[in-house]
């Protein structure tokens, strides 16, 4: 007897198949292939063998049944590691097959974990269990007698690519305990299959017209009335300001034998109520009928996809005005006359960072009384333009000196300070609770270098009130940063302090919660990492500096 497992791996969702078929081979004896077995399978089979009744004692091959299958184990190495020997991924068997070509197809669920980034893999271990934890089919490794008995043992290897649905042939085998005396063995096939992927997304009008996103879900039905899926829902949320909803996916068989034009995927979509956001709703569904040519339609070039967009109870109504166009309404963009569409707010005022003139500071007023552009609430030079930087270094030339005398500049520097390198952001703008002084760097920019003056004692971030006691030169270059602080003549620096970060901005004023630690020095210091390359990551440089005793 033989059975075709399939398995569809993508860069988006998962598919998976099941067929069965009849043969049989008498090549080999029982110990010699419980032997092969256990060289590829011992560890982890054993473990699984305390749980399995239908396995003999010592017997690692396991035992055919007549059992449905209910999950499979998967071990996948490559571009992301998913799942492990002692910890392999469990995906579950959807329970309701569908007929295709006389034969019953079983489809594993959709797993999260196998959205996978595009690249190279290796398929090292694959396992078929029933509903009773009892494993009925494994696929043999290479390098063993079991290997010669199927075309592809493990491990196999899989490159994907972005957008791409993909099935990949595996082959697995069973001990049938029924046929030992004829030392019969059992070849599970996995055929190669594509499917589409195919999106929904639902909006709701109010009777006043207002557009909501919707909460729905969906099922999709073959034409001989198998099940595919059976009431999935969109994920919501109404976290942050405007509530959200997710568009939901699906991968759909693609079946040689129906025409391109023939409809023989059925779906229907049934708007659900919303409490926190519409509220209750009357009955609202859409169903329809799908060829290949109508989800081939929505594709979008070698990689997107389109969603079919469903809109209830929205008549002619016009779409609301969006006047940047980046898809969000007017009335529900926080930044209506600037694009963008991520809508990220930090401060969490009702302006967006891409039109707040404090990002980082919530000032609803947006007040800047010197019209420079950067707000009274972060306004590093009130009554002088902020966006002044000959040197392109991100600083307002207000802050900056002309970096002492000459080339051989000293401080004057009469006790230990703390100092900072003077950056875009004070510390009391990314308000971290305390009043404590000090520069926050967010460079956005491109390759190159840049310097940026370090003082001592300048309270309230008031720099004159402090003493200008060095310089960082700051090389960006590709994905390499390189920070080199340079302190000047009669200082010395009996420490520091380092925060880099690729994304987000300090979340403490302690300088020792930084991250990265610089010992003691007297002339020049370096330090260097490695980010994502895209020209925008923070970065607090922190010293502890004392008068240099040698030149007193």
């Amino acid at each position: 007897m033989m059975k075709n497992f399939k398995y569809y791996f993508s860069a988006i969702a998962i598919f998976a198949m099941l067929f069965t078929s009849c043969s049989t081979d008498d090549e080999s004896s029982v110990i010699e292939n419980q032997e092969q077995a256990t060289l590829s399978f011992a560890s982890a089979l054993n473990d699984l063998m305390d749980n399995a009744t239908k396995q003999s004692v010592g017997d690692l091959i396991p035992l055919c049944s007549d059992d449905a299958p209910a999950y499979v184990h998967v071990v996948l190495t490559g571009e992301e590691n998913v799942g492990e020997m002692g910890d392999p991924l469990m995906i579950p068997v959807n329970e309701t097959p569908i007929e295709e070509d006389g034969e019953m197809v079983y489809f594993t669920e959709e797993s999260a974990d196998l959205e996978l980034t595009p690249g190279d893999y290796q398929l090292t271990y694959f396992a078929v269990f029933s509903e009773d934890d009892v494993l009925i089919w494994i696929a043999p490794v290479s390098g063993g007698e079991l290997a010669d008995f199927v075309d592809t043992p493990l491990p196999l290897d899989i490159s994907l690519g972005a957008g791409v649905k993909k099935y990949v042939d595996v082959e697995v085998l069973c001990f049938d305990d029924r046929l030992v005396n004829e030392y019969g063995y059992l070849f599970f096939d996995i055929i190669g299959k594509e499917a589409f992927e195919y999106c929904f997304f639902v909006n709701y009008c109010d009777d006043d017209g207002r557009h909501y996103p919707g909460y729905y879900e969906v099922t999709i039905t073959l034409d001989d009335g198998t099940v595919l899926y059976d009431g999935v829902t969109n994920t919501v949320s109404t976290e942050g300001e405007d509530p959200s909803a997710e568009p939901l996916c699906f991968a759909l068989p693609n079946i040689a034998s129906y025409g391109d034009d023939v409809e023989y995927i059925h779906y229907e979509v049934t708007l659900l109520d919303w409490d926190d956001v519409y509220g209750t709703v009357g009955e609202y569904t859409e169903s329809g009928s799908l060829s290949r040519n109508d989800i081939e339609a929505n594709f979008d070039g070698d990689d997107n996809v389109d969603y079919e967009h469903i809109r209830f109870n929205c008549g002619d109504t016009p779409p609301p005005a969006d006047d940047d166009d980046d898809d969000v309404p007017n009335d529900d963009d926080n930044c209506p006359n600037v694009y963008n569409p991520d809508q990220e707010n930090s401060d969490n005022d009702s302006h967006g960072d891409a039109c707040d003139n404090c990002p980082f500071v919530d000032n609803e007023d947006q007040a800047d009384t010197d019209g420079d552009g950067v707000g009274d609430a972060c306004d590093q030079c009130p009554g002088e333009d902020d966006t002044i930087d000959d040197n392109d270094n991100g600083i307002p030339d207000c802050l900056e000196d002309d970096n002492g005398g000459g080339d051989d500049p000293v401080a004057d520097l009469d006790d230990c300070e703390t100092a900072f390198m003077v950056g875009n952001y004070t510390l009391q703008d990314l308000e971290l609770g305390n009043a404590r002084w000090g520069w926050a760097l967010n460079f956005d920019g491109e390759d190159g270098t840049y310097e940026y003056n370090i003082y001592a004692g300048a309270a309230q971030n008031d720099t004159d009130k402090g003493t200008l006691v060095g310089v960082v030169t700051l090389e960006v270059d590709g994905d390499d940063v390189e920070v080199e602080i340079d302190l000047y003549g009669g200082v010395d620096a009996e420490g520091g302090h380092i925060y880099f970060d690729d994304e987000d901005a300090p979340t403490t004023t302690a300088p020792g919660q930084f991250g990265d630690e610089l010992s003691e020095f007297d002339d020049i210091e370096t330090w260097s990492t490695e980010y994502s390359g895209d020209g925008d990551f923070w970065l607090v440089v922190h010293l502890d500096v004392c008068p240099d005793e040698s030149e007193l």
